[in-house]
Parts: C-alpha cells; sequence; structure tokens
C-alpha cells in the first residue's frame, strides 16, 4: 500500500506531470546522476560517505530510483521508493548527516530537475504545469518522509545512547573467581535500580557468582520506592545462589531506611568497601560454613 503522503498524486494533472517527469528522467538518467554526484559533493555534511563511492555506483542508486518513481507514477505500489527513502534517511541520520544537510542537498537537485523539465517542456504550456506540478511536489513528499525518518532515527539513537548510559551508570565487574561488584554512585532511581537488577542477575547466570558485593559509598539518598526495589534485586540475587554484601551505608541513608521500614533481606553490610571486597574474596572455609555455603 502507498503511504498516505503519495496519495496526492492520485490527482489525475500530478500524476500525468510525474509519469512525464519520469519518463525524462529515465531518458536523462546519466546527466540526472553525475548533477546528482556533484550536488552531494556541494555539501559538506555528505563527505564523509562519499569516499569510495563511485560514479557508476551512483548511477546504479539513481537508476533504480528512477525506476521506483516511473512504476509509482504508473500506477503501481509506492512502497518500494517510500521503503528506500526511509532507509536511506535512517543511514544519513546515523552517519550524523544534519537535516538541514539533506534539504540543501535536495534543494540543489529540485533545481537542476527543473532546469530539465524546461528544457523538456517549455514549448507546450500545459504539459509544463503539469510537470514542473509534479516534480515540486514529488520533492515536497521526499521532504515529508525523509524529514520524519530523521526524527525518528534520532529518536532510536537517543534511546540507544540513554541505554548504554544507564549501564555505564550500573556497572557489574567481575573482581574474582566468580565474586561481582556493583558500585552505585549518584542518585537512584527505580529505573536504575532494574537496570542493576537486569545487569546483576544476568551476570550471576552468566558467571555462575557465588558473591555480589554492591557497593552504595556514592549514594546521596534513597527513597521508599528505590530501597524496596534494592531489597528485592538483593532477594532475587540470594535466590540464584550468591551470597549478598553491602558496602559504604551512610548513617543517614540506614536511618531512613529504619524509618520507612524497609530492610535488605538476608545481605551483610560492611562500613568500607574494603572489607566487603577481603569478606568476599575470602576463600570458603573447608567446615563448608564460609562464603559459598
Amino acid at each position: 500500500m502507498a503511504p498516505n503522503t503519495f496519495d496526492v498524486f492520485q490527482d489525475p494533472e500530478l500524476r500525468q506531470g510525474l509519469q512525464l517527469y519520469s519518463e525524462m528522467a529515465r531518458r536523462r538518467i546519466r546527466e540526472i546522476s553525475a548533477r546528482t554526484e556533484e550536488a552531494y559533493r556541494q555539501v559538506a555534511g555528505f563527505a564523509p560517505m562519499l569516499s569510495g563511492l563511485t560514479g557508476d555506483v551512483m548511477l546504479k542508486q539513481n537508476t533504480e530510483n528512477v525506476e521506483r518513481v516511473y512504476l509509482g507514477a504508473h500506477g503501481a505500489d509506492w512502497e518500494p521508493y517510500a521503503s528506500n527513502l526511509r532507509q536511506r534517511g535512517t543511514l544519513y541520520a546515523r552517519a550524523g548527516v544534519r537535516l538541514a544537510d539533506w534539504t540543501d542537498f535536495l534543494r540543489r537537485v529540485l533545481a537542476f530537475a527543473l532546469d530539465l523539465v524546461f528544457e523538456e517542456h517549455g514549448k507546450d504550456a500545459v504539459r509544463l504545469r503539469a510537470v514542473v506540478k509534479a516534480t515540486t511536489c514529488l520533492f515536497d513528499v521526499i521532504v515529508q518522509v525523509i524529514g520524519q525518518t530523521f526524527v525518528d532515527a534520532h529518536r532510536e539513537i537517543i534511546r540507544e545512547q540513554e541505554a548504554v548510559l544507564r549501564g555505564l551508570s550500573t556497572p557489574v565487574l567481575t573482581v574474582g573467581d566468580r565474586v561481582l561488584l556493583a558500585p552505585l554512585i549518584g542518585d537512584l532511581d527505580e529505573g536504575r535500580i532494574a537496570q542493576l537488577q537486569r545487569e546483576m542477575l544476568g551476570s550471576v547466570r552468566s558467571q555462575r557468582a557465588r558473591v555480589v558485593v554492591l557497593d552504595v559509598t556514592g549514594v546521596a539518598h534513597v527513597d521508599t520506592a528505590v530501597a524496596q526495589r534494592l531489597g528485592a534485586c538483593i532477594k532475587a540475587a540470594r535466590l540464584m545462589g550468591a551470597r549478598v554484601l553491602v558496602s559504604g551505608l551512610s548513617s543517614a541513608i540506614s536511618q531512613a531506611m529504619v524509618l520507612l521500614g524497609v530492610d535488605l533481606p538476608g545481605a551483610e553490610t560492611f562500613t568500607a568497601l574494603e572489607g566487603a571486597l577481603a569478606a568476599a574474596i575470602a576463600p570458603p572455609s573447608l567446615d563448608g560454613s564460609g562464603p559459598g555455603s
């Protein structure tokens, strides 16, 4: 099915004009491709993507795009052309090309496309009107599709970057034989605790960890919801067979947790990280009462 943005070409005059444009583009594809390559090179934002891109490759891409427009204009599905636009928009957005660079490029392409239109149809006022309207309308649609794709791609990039930052803010480190350390720094919220739980339990499972050290020395404060999620995280790790040590609990946080009626079920607490790590790394006692028993 054609995207709604292409429904405009159901108008008879625009359809006829686009058919004439696409037929002209087929005949003059080499000239169009050369001018397109020139337009790309005139916009600095595209420079990193053009290294190694030969004229033959660009001719092939432009020929395929003209064929997609030709098929759409002659009654076939617009989706192949729209899909290609979306793919290109995503590629350019992820490559760091700005939307302003893309619109600058399109402005240049439209200018020489209209030059060709006037060369082909300048002596026929009716045809000229139809082709000019259809050509400018086509470029308007391209801007709409590419623009929306840029917005969607940048949103996805931001979500990915946020996920990476969350992972960096809740690292789970291997510090000994089947011993994990999760140092928490800054303000904790439910999102960070949920990320910690995923990372920690995944590492407990994959490394068959026997001890997990949660260091909260750098945590300023916790609220009821965060404390409860932290308790659930500890309980889940213990159910998977890991011993949990919590280090760096400040007196303020300890008192707040008492007032909130929240505890850390089954966790051993240590004033400093050094003591927790020493206890975590110490080998299990021979009678089975030590770590990992």
